[in-house]
């Protein structure tokens, strides 16, 4: 048998006599893989996410350059009990710390004249963390902000918008939020 299996699975060597020993030891190493493998996978779906949209049922109207937070209607996915839209329509909380993908999604709204620029903007607490800016310059389809964001238990994520022109209040509709773990404080 190997020094130093590959894999951590014991094998027998060319040149060894195979025993019931070694078919043994390599059937015992290969269901640790494949637990190890079953038990990666499971990590992996089960990762605590959520994803709350405002759907056109559910249109908001937003005044002309007022940053204000995007308010949501629909619970799209949420496998760790972070949405909570009775309490708070505009927020993702979370419930397992570690380190989040947080991204918001736009689609351009009607209601406006003329269209100069939007803001889209993700807080963390309430505090601003990262933005993007759309203008009709760069014809950017669909406006998107996403972050890395550290998070202990009850932080919670929001997305505000601003945009500028003239007309309005701008109305706008299919706008998401979601937040996905990449890593729990243990894995960082």
């Amino acid at each position: 048998m190997p020094q130093t299996p590959y894999f951590g699975i014991r094998y027998p060597e060319l040149c060894d006599v195979v025993t019931d020993q070694h078919i043994q030891d390599f059937l015992d190493d290969m269901c640790r893989a494949f637990e190890q493998t079953n038990a990666m996978v499971s990590l992996v779906q089960n990762r605590p996410a959520a994803r709350i949209a405002n759907l056109s049922a559910s249109a908001q109207n937003f005044t002309q350059n007022v940053q204000a937070l995007v308010t949501f209607a629909d619970e799209v996915i949420d496998n760790d009990a972070m949405v909570d839209l009775g309490s708070s329509s505009t927020r993702i909380t979370v419930q397992t710390p570690g380190l989040y993908l947080v991204a918001g999604l736009g689609k351009d709204g009607s209601g406006f004249t003329t269209f100069t620029s939007l803001q889209m903007q993700l807080f963390q607490n309430g505090v601003a963390s990262s933005y993007r800016d759309k203008d009709r310059a760069t014809g950017l389809p669909e406006p998107a902000v996403s972050g890395l964001l550290s998070a202990d238990v009850g932080d919670y994520f929001e997305l505000g918008l601003r945009w500028t022109g003239t007309g309005g209040p701008m109305t706008n509709f299919q706008t998401t939020l979601s937040a996905f773990l990449v890593s729990s404080r243990g894995q960082l």
